[in-house]
């Protein structure tokens, strides 16, 4: 059977990292190792890891240098064949999850990237769907216990992973490379996913494994909606061909720019434009390699179906046209119904 390592990346968030270790060491068949990576921390998080969980590893970094960065010498130091990243502010509800992780890899070997289903976590009632049910983690335990998935458990193939909680096989990197850590927050899941694809090495979606991201606001940038912005233009525009990447371009920037009004953050979303335009010779214009015209058929075609025949996959002909007029109706799959999240203003902890 395939060894596995589960890889977390902590910055600062001391006590969600106790709780997701609490949940791992729960677990109904255990990661053969748990790397953490703390990036530069000043709470007292590698004393509590000695302290409370003498068999994770800790490697400390002396200060913050970036998400990509820390998964990076998490994967060198891992000495397992499946490697799963999870952030730091995630719960383990379902005791058998890593069991689940297993059989999953197993059941879709020919996959290289496997993302698993993360509820989020919303923080105030006010932030909840009306359609949406919130539950709480205890609710979410029950859940477990008894086996059930509100919403469709069907594996897919899919165009991005979740940077939460995903799976990498390790030869994945032995064939693309590892992320790159120009990418400090946010885009890495898409040059990442644009390098899997020009390779032909798939990505899965499978919903049947589940934890829940709780989305902690601990140590989370109040711009990181654009920050996260910022990183997927410069993914994009390091793979998409030429006519891809301006109509990209021309539909995303305008939206982006009249969210950001609407919000009252106008101004810093400029400054991140002009800062990515000063920085578009080195992180796009020297790291150009677009993907073939049917990788990006492949890759809209993702975007607006939820597929498990990879053969239908290869033979799709998805224009961008086709993908940008349905996103225009929000009838694509990035934009997810979410049948259920966690009620995070609940929780006692």
């Amino acid at each position: 059977m395939s060894t596995l390592s589960v890889n977390i990346v902590s910055w600062n968030r001391c006590e969600e990292l106790r709780l997701v270790l609490n949940d791992l060491q729960a677990q109904s068949e255990p990661a053969d190792e748990i790397v953490v990576v703390d990036n530069g921390s000043a709470d007292a998080t590698v004393a509590m890891v000695a302290g409370n969980f003498p068999a994770v590893r800790v490697i400390r970094l002396h200060r913050n240098m970036g998400l990509s960065f820390g998964r990076n010498v998490a994967t060198t130091a891992a000495q397992a064949d499946l490697i799963l990243f999870l952030d730091s502010d995630m719960r383990l509800p379902d005791p058998n999850f890593l069991k689940k992780v297993r059989a999953s890899a197993q059941r879709h070997a020919d996959c290289g990237v496997i993302t698993f289903h993360p509820v989020q976590g919303i923080w105030s009632e006010a932030a909840r769907d009306p359609a949406t049910e919130a539950l709480t983690l205890g609710e979410m335990h029950a859940l477990a216990a008894a086996e059930r998935v509100p919403w469709a458990a069907q594996p897919y193939y899919d165009w991005l992973f979740w940077g939460c909680c995903y799976l990498v096989r390790s030869e994945v990197f032995d064939q693309i490379g590892y992320l790159d850590d120009a990418f400090q927050y946010g885009g890495e899941e898409w040059d990442f996913a644009y390098r899997c694809h020009a390779a032909d090495i798939r990505l899965l979606r499978d919903t049947s494994a589940w934890l829940v991201h709780t989305t902690s606001p601990k140590m989370r940038s109040p711009v990181a909606t654009l920050l996260l912005l910022k990183g997927m233009i410069i993914a994009q525009a390091r793979y998409m061909p030429w006519p891809d990447l301006l109509l990209f371009l021309g539909m995303q920037l305008p939206k982006s720019a009249l969210d950001a009004l609407r919000q009252g953050v106008l101004g810093r979303f400029l400054a991140i434009c002009a800062h990515s335009v000063i920085e578009w010779p080195r992180q796009v214009a020297r790291q150009r390699r677009p993907v073939t015209r049917a990788t990006m058929q492949r890759f809209y075609f993702l975007r607006l179906n939820r597929s498990d025949d990879y053969a239908e996959v290869t033979a799709a002909t998805t224009s961008a046209f086709q993908f940008y007029r349905r996103r225009l109706r929000k009838d694509t799959l990035d934009f997810p119904q979410l049948p259920v999240v966690a009620a995070m203003y609940r929780e006692n902890t």
